[in-house]
């Protein structure tokens, strides 16, 4: 009798066992790639990115010099001849990378990406891999295993590097430098659209030499990938479509990613939006996010974002008012869905909110030079918003001038910010008496623990001439920085 209880409490036991190792394994992989805005617009990108439910991201994308030198989207330097140099142009770049991995996340994996459409980076790989001078092949001394290992050191939290090879297609050279990547300690993911049988003896070769190294494959489903079927894309690692915002909404991509996942869920298990810079600094991220993690299992509820303060001006002017100090003689701001306006090639009242259906604006138009700023300066004022903790602001603005040159002192457009409760300010975006076509813009600044923060737009028509003016602002976030 004892017996038979302890072996029937056994079989429980290995029963409740396996169904809790089934709900730890059972975990969505969502994931995202992201380019300039994770160091161009670091002020809200980076907590965004945290906050989205997306759990892999894949900053995009290094290049590979033909000298073996390592930069970043043909805009900055990162890595030249084993020294880290991405500082110099971009000093937190390596802090936030850092970050996405600690304190309120759902970042579980970060990878950069390596190379693109376009780039020479495998060319490079394979010239470098076939010279006979000491620059060459992947050991330690050579210019490729050097320039990486600087890029490991210097963000130690990066798992992975993910393969963007769509020219040169050449395995013996690219597997020789993965398993030296390997050897340095990075993983491989592969992002393929075509040619399944060179990634198929890429893979094989790699994890041949070195077991486990590539493990993720990205499919891109959009572009010249549209046609792909996942399912018959088994090269023995885990398998995630990926789709382009530009062609699916959220609701869609859920669609598209639970039929794969019904008709091939052993090869499928994840899923990828691409490009994050095309919905960023919108609800539209953690919306792309909850689609696949809807489908894929479960994971933690990403965390929230802690906003004090969000102004889209879609209820009114939510405590915003034109100054008394205002000059202008028309062109006051104004509540209410901007109208496009043009005249000779040049952009002057944006068409449509940054964001929904309002924004706050220098008057609607009926054309060109009707009720745009004249005469003098349109002034508009935010409430004060008191902000506890160290926060980041964030909106959007336009400004369109058609002429230039006539009044340099007259026309100008500024966005001020005061954290003292308007005492003093300091400037946040300006332009001056400049031809500029309007349309939506962002930007951003750190805010202090304990400020009392007015946020002021002025928008200047001078009256030694008259030009065509208008201005907008939208979207105005306060948001704690974790």
């Amino acid at each position: 009798m004892k017996k038979t209880t302890y072996i029937i409490n056994l079989v429980r036991l290995m029963v409740l066992f396996i169904s809790f190792a089934s709900s730890v394994l059972v975990e969505a992989v969502s994931g995202i790639y992201a380019g300039g805005p994770v160091y161009r617009e670091r002020g809200y990108a980076i907590n965004e990115l945290k906050n989205s439910g997306f759990t892999n991201l894949v900053v995009w994308t290094i290049h590979i010099e033909s000298d073996g030198s390592l930069g970043f989207n043909g805009e900055f330097p990162l890595v030249e001849d084993g020294v880290y140099i991405g500082d110099q142009t971009h000093p937190n770049f390596r802090s936030d990378i850092a970050s996405l991995k600690t304190g309120n996340t759902s970042i579980t994996r970060v990878e950069f990406g390596l190379s693109a459409a376009g780039s020479g980076t495998y060319d490079a790989v394979r010239d470098l891999l076939n010279c006979q001078n000491g620059r060459c092949q992947t050991d330690p001394s050579s210019i490729l295993y050097r320039n990486f290992q600087a890029l490991k050191e210097a963000f130690p939290s990066v798992d992975a590097v993910n393969n963007d090879d769509e020219s040169e297609y050449h395995v013996e050279s690219a597997a020789a430098f993965h398993i030296m990547l390997a050897d340095i300690g990075f993983k491989t993911a592969i992002v393929p659209y075509t040619r399944q049988s060179f990634w198929r003896s890429f893979v094989n070769e790699v994890n041949g030499a070195r077991p486990g190294t590539v493990d993720a494959l990205y499919l891109q489903n959009y572009a010249g990938g549209s046609g792909n079927n996942p399912c018959s894309w088994d090269l023995g690692i885990p398998v995630y479509p990926g789709l382009w915002s530009r062609n699916d909404s959220p609701s869609r991509v859920e669609s598209r990613m639970r039929d794969w996942n019904n008709r091939c869920g052993s090869v499928v298990e994840g899923g990828f939006m691409w490009l994050y810079d095309d919905f960023d600094n919108s609800p539209s991220v953690a919306q792309y996010a909850q689609a696949i993690n809807n489908v894929f299992g479960s994971t933690p509820p990403p965390p929230s974002t802690s906003c004090s303060s969000v102004q889209g001006f879609e209820s009114g002017e939510g405590g915003w008012q034109n100054s008394t100090t205002s000059s202008c003689s028309t062109g006051a701001f104004v509540v209410g869905r901007p109208t496009e306006t043009t005249s000779s090639g040049v952009v002057i009242q944006a068409e449509g909110a940054a964001l929904g259906n309002n924004a706050l604006f220098t008057a609607t138009n009926s054309s060109a030079g009707t009720n745009d700023v004249d005469g003098g300066v349109c002034i508009v004022n935010s409430p004060i918003y008191s902000v506890d903790q160290e926060s980041t602001l964030s909106l959007r603005y336009f400004h369109g001038q058609r002429d230039t040159g006539d009044d340099a002192e007259g026309d100008y457009f500024r966005i001020e910010v005061s954290t003292d409760g308007g005492n003093t300010f300091q400037n946040l975006v300006g332009n001056g008496d400049t031809r500029s076509s309007a349309s939506w813009l962002l930007a951003s600044r750190a805010l202090p623990a304990n400020s009392n923060v007015v946020v002021r737009v002025l928008c200047s028509d001078g009256a030694s001439a008259g030009d065509l003016v208008e201005c907008g602002i939208d979207d105005v976030r306060i948001c704690s920085t974790p």
